[in-house]
């Protein structure tokens, strides 16, 4: 005898899947770490910001306390007339285009330095011109103005009070505008 023929068989069919998910291997999935970037973006912001403002307070303040107590025009000092009269002479040189003469009114240990930036910055015909100076402690700086090498200058002439060498120019420098 023989048994009743078996249903077909749907055994080589594959099963059902989700074939909108990703095959699990093993490990569970990764969770997003977009909440952590965001919060260190926002940490780093707000520490730039901060040392942003300190600077900012800080230079505002150094700024406040340069100019409003510890220089004083020079016009106010006793000793601004003999650096008047030593700056003039100065700029008197570098105008005749006398590098030497204006080199001897230097410091010592700037006669050096002021040949370089004398020959560095002017050449003739050379315009130019004090402003009011300022004086602190032992240094008198004097704004100056007018032209050399053909253009307009902007800069600064300083002078120090030495022991041994009284008023002497110890620094200068010249800037194109």
């Amino acid at each position: 005898m023989s048994s009743p023929p078996s249903g077909p068989d749907y055994s080589w069919q594959s099963q059902h899947k989700d074939y909108k998910s990703a095959p699990t291997y093993g490990q569970p999935p990764r969770q997003s770490r977009a909440g952590l970037i965001i919060a260190l973006i926002v940490v780093f912001a707000l520490v730039g910001i901060g040392a942003a403002g300190i600077l900012v307070y800080r230079l505002v303040s150094d700024h406040l306390n340069t100019t409003s107590g510890t220089a004083t025009p020079a016009t106010e000092v006793a000793p601004a007339a003999a650096a008047t009269q030593r700056a003039r002479q100065f700029v008197a040189q570098l105008n005749a285009n006398k590098s030497a003469a204006a080199v001897a009114l230097s410091c010592e240990d700037s006669r050096q330095m002021i040949p370089n930036l004398i020959q560095a910055v002017t050449a003739p015909p050379t315009r130019l011109t004090l402003g009011a100076p300022y004086y602190q402690a032992d240094v008198i700086v004097f704004p100056l103005t007018g032209t050399t090498k053909g253009s307009t200058v902007t800069g600064t002439l300083v002078l120090h009070q030495r022991a041994p060498e009284g008023l002497c120019v110890s620094e200068f420098q010249l800037t194109a505008r």
